[in-house]
């Protein structure tokens, strides 16, 4: 809008309203804004003179200030952390092994005591394992100590050695991981672990 349209639209206005000419005088001192200046001389009649708020009355004579008035909002209570839990496997795994091998549909309650045996069964397994290594004076545990617990449980025997375990149970892409295989050139994967 250019300044000639906003002069027009003043007198116009002035016309109607004599408090609108004390706005266009106002408006000369002041530059020109983004704002009209119709709108805001509609602004200046809206707003009668306030007078101060009665707290701040009170601060100026030096009388208390009510404390009600502000009321504070209170923190929400932080998340209490979660229990640490013992690490275990997935029930969802267990159960599809469990499934797997029994092959027959099982209750829920049965998929549940399965789950505890083989929490603690892996739970007595790594303290045995524990038990091993620092009987060796050592801090971790190595393969020959998995293979001496299996053969004292009874699952290594002569008859079925690791490898045939190994061979039975694990996909191929695990096998090839754990059981050493001959290739061209007279090299062996995997390398034997030192």
């Amino acid at each position: 809008m250019t300044n000639v349209e906003t002069e027009e639209i003043l007198e116009f206005e002035a016309e109607d309203n004599p408090e609108v000419e004390e706005m266009s005088e106002a408006e000369d001192v002041e530059p020109t804004g983004s704002t009209p200046a119709f709108v805001r001389a509609k602004a200046f009649h809206c707003t009668p003179l306030l007078s101060s708020p009665r707290v701040l009355k009170e601060v100026a004579s030096g009388s208390p200030v009510k404390q009600n008035l502000v009321q504070r909002v209170p923190k929400p209570a932080k998340k209490a952390r979660r229990e640490k839990r013992e690490p275990s496997l997935p029930s969802n795994l267990v159960k599809k092994m469990f499934t797997h091998y029994i092959k027959m549909p099982v209750t829920k309650e049965a998929l549940q005591v399965v789950d505890r045996c083989v929490n603690v069964y892996f739970k007595h397994l790594s303290n045995d394992l524990e038990a091993y290594a620092n009987h060796a004076r050592r801090k971790t545990a190595e393969a020959a100590d998995l293979e001496l617990l299996m053969r004292r449980q009874g699952l290594i025997t002569d008859k079925t050695p690791l490898n045939v375990l190994v061979e039975r149970h694990l996909p191929l892409e695990y096998r090839k991981l754990l059981i050493p295989i001959a290739i061209s050139g007279n090299k062996v994967i995997p390398q034997k672990l030192k």
